[in-house]
């Protein structure tokens, strides 16, 4: 571990890594090598704990991060819908007001295109 109390990026990506491969069910061991042949059983301890407290710590802010995401998507859906359904009436508003022409029927159909567009636009710029 770093001075700085945080776990090497490779390191964790390498423990994170192998422990999505391993059943839910399943428990996790981690085993750490050290330079000094004997350590004091309090630091092994102290080094358990700071490995729990780390991965514990990164699961609550994935947690966190995750609800955050939900929580915008279920807006963006609220809104896009919407917008959708705005595009659609005012179409078929223009067709009912114009109802033979064709100019009316490309409104129509832009403004369809225009309202999935924007839905599929707004879901794309949500990221973690």
């Amino acid at each position: 571990m770093p001075d700085d109390g945080l776990i090497d990026v490779d390191a964790e990506e390498f423990i994170t890594g192998w422990a999505r491969e391993l059943p839910g069910d399943k428990r996790l061991a981690l085993l750490v090598h050290l330079d000094q042949p004997v350590v004091p059983s309090r630091e092994g301890s102290v080094l358990r704990d700071a490995v729990h407290s780390y991965f514990k710590h990164r699961a609550e802010m994935s947690g966190q991060r995750l609800h955050e995401l939900l929580r915008l998507g279920r807006t963006s859906l609220v809104i896009g819908s919407f917008f959708l359904a705005t595009c659609l009436v005012i179409g078929d508003w223009v067709t009912h007001l114009f109802p033979q022409s064709r100019a009316a029927q490309i409104v129509r159909e832009s403004l369809t295109i225009g309202g999935w567009v924007a839905m599929w636009r707004r879901a794309g710029n949500i990221s973690l």
